[in-house]
């Protein structure tokens, strides 16, 4: 009798055993299988966020490879006009209004074959910023600086203390519009700004020669330089807008001389020398943003290069690159 229940119990014992191993395995492989799942969703999500920054970076040199053909029409077309003897023309007639817009530029419609199936509810485009539609942060002068609610006297006397510093040394006082987050009184809310009031980020640049492109600036950094008041802010605006009275379509107009818009917009002896002081009707600096999503626009990514238009060609002055979900 004990020794049948010897057996029974170590037969009992061998089982539970046996059944521990194959609880122990079964964890384990269950284990496996969803690190092999992860693992899986993982490589194709990296996959999908690989497609988007190539497509970005394909929407970005697009757009620089359509800048870099208005260069070379408006050298073709004013050395037309040179050799008839007529007035040179300006680089306006070919970048504004069109290509630099905020509206952006939708690549799709040219490359109908790559963006189907999987690729077809995805964007992808590209849009043309001018970045001397801001004031020149290395450029700015006190006068234009005391307008500026944003800063404080701590911030603005910070700026003024750096720009001093830079006349001494070859690079310039802010090589990105971001180091004024590190100066003293400087507060991050201001770097986005409000419904009420427009950010350090809609203002300021670190490109340009110091004057703001009349045909492109926006009416918040207009109102800040000197001698722009309300009334004239409106009449420059109204003129740009068109017929239609909106900015950003088809019918928006530009000027290629600051003459022409004291004449077209009739604005007075006063303020068009405020505006020489200030403004000019062109612009070498722009910034080129791609864009493109993977998933349903769930996965965004941007590819965006700020460029010079020189006289021989277009040159590059600085690449970034953004991944994420939207």
């Amino acid at each position: 009798m004990n020794k049948k229940c010897r057996t029974v119990s170590e037969s009992g014992f061998v089982l539970v055993c046996i059944l521990w191993i194959l609880a122990a395995l079964t964890v384990i492989t269950l284990g496996f299988g969803r690190r092999a799942l992860l693992d899986q969703r993982a490589a194709a999500y990296a996959l999908d966020e690989l497609q988007a920054t190539w497509l970005a970076r394909g929407a970005a040199v697009r757009g620089l490879v359509e800048l870099e053909q208005r260069r070379l029409l408006e050298q073709t077309v004013g050395g037309i006009r040179g050799a008839v003897g007529a007035a040179p023309s300006s680089s306006n007639l070919f970048i504004q209004p069109d290509l630099v817009s905020e509206n952006g530029h939708d690549i799709r419609d040219s490359f109908p074959d790559m963006f189907r199936d999987s690729f077809s509810s995805e964007k992808c485009g590209y849009v043309v910023k001018d970045e001397e539609q801001k004031i020149c942060l290395n450029r700015v002068s006190a006068e234009l600086l005391e307008k500026i609610e944003a800063l404080d006297e701590k911030a603005k006397s910070a700026v003024l203390e750096r720009l001093q510093e830079a006349q001494t040394c070859l690079p310039p006082a802010f090589s990105t519009l971001e180091e004024l987050l590190c100066l003293e009184g400087m507060d991050r809310k201001l770097w986005f700004g409000s419904s009420e009031a427009p950010g350090l980020s809609q203002i300021f640049t670190v490109y340009g020669d110091g004057l703001v492109n009349i045909n492109t600036a926006q009416a918040p950094v207009l109102s800040l330089l000197p001698g722009m008041d309300p009334e004239t802010v409106e009449k420059i605006m109204t003129f740009r807008a068109g017929p239609d009275g909106k900015l950003g379509t088809d019918d928006d107009l530009f000027v290629n001389s600051l003459e022409e818009l004291a004449q077209l917009a009739n604005l007075t002896p006063e303020t068009v020398s405020q505006i020489h002081t200030y403004c000019k009707t062109d612009s070498r600096y722009f910034k080129i943003s791609g864009f493109a999503t993977r998933r349903q626009n769930r996965i965004r990514a941007e590819s965006t290069l700020t460029c010079v238009w020189g006289d021989e060609r277009i040159g590059i002055l600085r690449w970034e690159e953004k991944t994420g979900g939207s």
